[in-house]
């Protein structure tokens, strides 16, 4: 395998006044960012525990998807092979429906699929680095 290097990359996050919002008042976050009723979200402050960490951890991620797609970018350019490894959080609102962002998923992963030909193994210990 070849050698690791790790490297952590601590960014802003660009979704900071939705984030200190859902951080500081989860309900009137609920009420102003997502599609809940009010039964809805009266339903989720009896989780609220819950519904905060994950809300949080949602809206972190989305804040950093920026400057990481800047940094894959920048890394592939070089001419490095890379595997990222990321989470996609639950949506806040809590459906199942699949949205604009599930699609875009399920497209890139499709087309990432598509892209190995018969027979042929992606090796993960050939990357030159791993991001998660």
């Amino acid at each position: 395998m070849p050698d690791k290097t790790r490297i952590d990359l601590y960014v802003d996050i660009d979704n900071a006044p939705e984030y200190n919002l859902a951080a500081a008042d989860l309900a009137a976050y609920l009420q102003q960012y997502t599609e809940c009723t009010d039964w809805e979200i009266r339903r989720k402050m009896r989780m609220e525990a819950l519904v905060r960490f994950m809300t949080l951890r949602r809206l972190a991620t989305l804040g950093k998807v920026a400057q990481a797609t800047d940094f894959i970018r920048t890394f592939l350019e070089n001419g490095k092979k890379l595997i990222v490894f990321c989470s996609q959080p639950n949506k806040a609102g809590g459906t199942d429906k699949p949205d604009k962002t599930d699609k875009a998923i399920s497209k890139a992963v499709k087309r990432f699929v598509d892209g190995i030909p018969d027979g042929q193994k992606v090796t993960i210990s050939a990357t030159d680095a791993r991001m998660w």
